[in-house]
C-alpha cells in the first residue's frame, strides 16, 4: 500500500492540558482494557463512538487517556508522521491489509496537500467521507508532555475518514499501529511544574491500541487498550525529559465534547 503521508520539514511541539471535572463527563463510556507490569502506573485508554457515518456527517470518536491510581502521572510522547492528543497515530489498516481509514483530531496539525486546509471535509467528497485533497501532510516531528492527575483524563474528539483507496468505507475491522507513526510514549509517577518535570518513579513504556469496525451501513464500533511495560523494555529509557517548548497552535482543547 503506498504511503499516504507526506512530511513537512518542520519541528513542531504540542503539549496537552487535562481538564478538571467529573470523570464521567470526560472519559468515554465505551470499550477499554489494558495491562501493566507489577508496580507500574495505572493507565487506561478508552474509546467511545459519538456518532457513526451518515449522509450529512462523518463518524467521530471520543478518545481518552486516564490515570487509574491515586498519584499524579506524567506522560511524554514523541511521534513522526502522527498528531498530538491522547492518541497519536492517524492511519489504520484493515486486518486483511487492503484498505485504510484515518482518525483526525479536531483542530490538529494535519494539512491537506495541495493547499493547507483541514483534511476534515464539510461535505462528502465524490460521495465519500474522505480528505478533500490528494494527500495528507503531517509534521515531521511532534513531541510533548502533560501531567495526568487522578480523575482528570486527557480526552479529545477524533473524526473518522475514509482513506485514499478506491471505494467508500470498505466494511471490516481496522487496527491502528503506533509503530507506523513512529510513536514513542512513556509514563512515570510525578508532576509538571512550569518547565520542569519531577518524577517519583522510572519511566515505563506506554502503548495505546485502537481498533474500529465498520459495517455495511456505516455503523462504527470500537475497542481500546493501554499497555504499560516494565522499565528497561527495548526502546525505553529512564532519563528525565528536557523542558518542552511552548505548544504550537491550539492544542489544549481536551474534554470538549
Amino acid at each position: 500500500m503506498p504511503d499516504r503521508v507526506t512530511r513537512r520539514a518542520v519541528l513542531a511541539s504540542a503539549g496537552a492540558v487535562s481538564l478538571a471535572g467529573c470523570l464521567g463527563d470526560v472519559v468515554p463510556a465505551g470499550s477499554t482494557s489494558g495491562s501493566r507490569a507489577d508496580g507500574a502506573p495505572s493507565v487506561s485508554f478508552a474509546a467511545a463512538v459519538r456518532r457513526s457515518f451518515a449522509d450529512d456527517q462523518p463518524a467521530s470518536l471520543r478518545l481518552a487517556l486516564a490515570n487509574g491510581g491515586e498519584e499524579s502521572l506524567v506522560v511524554r510522547w514523541n511521534v513522526s508522521g502522527g498528531q498530538g492528543g491522547p492518541f497519536n497515530p492517524v492511519w489504520g489498516t484493515r486486518r486483511d491489509g487492503d484498505a485504510e481509514i484515518g482518525v483526525f483530531r479536531r483542530d490538529g496539525q494535519a494539512l491537506c496537500v495541495p493547499g493547507d486546509g483541514s483534511p476534515i471535509p464539510d461535505t462528502p467528497v465524490d460521495g465519500c467521507w474522505t480528505p478533500p485533497c490528494e494527500a495528507v501532510d503531517l509534521p515531521v516531528s511532534l513531541h510533548g508532555r502533560f501531567e495526568l492527575p487522578p480523575d482528570e483524563p486527557n480526552a479529545d474528539e477524533y473524526v473518522v475518514l475514509d482513506g485514499f483507496d478506491a471505494g467508500c468505507l470498505p466494511r471490516g475491522t481496522y487496527e491502528f499501529d503506533e509503530s507506523r507513526a513512529n510513536v514513542s510514549a512513556r509514563v512515570a509517577r510525578g508532576t509538571v511544574e512550569n518547565d520542569s518535570v519531577r518524577t517519583e518513579s522510572a519511566w515505563h513504556p506506554l502503548e495505546r491500541r485502537l481498533a474500529l469496525s465498520i459495517d455495511g451501513d456505516g455503523n462504527v464500533t470500537t475497542s481500546a487498550e493501554a499497555i504499560v511495560s516494565p522499565p528497561g523494555t527495548p526502546g525505553s529509557d529512564d532519563s528525565t525529559p528536557q523542558p518542552t517548548p511552548k505548544p504550537v497552535g491550539d492544542v489544549d482543547r481536551y474534554g470538549l465534547l
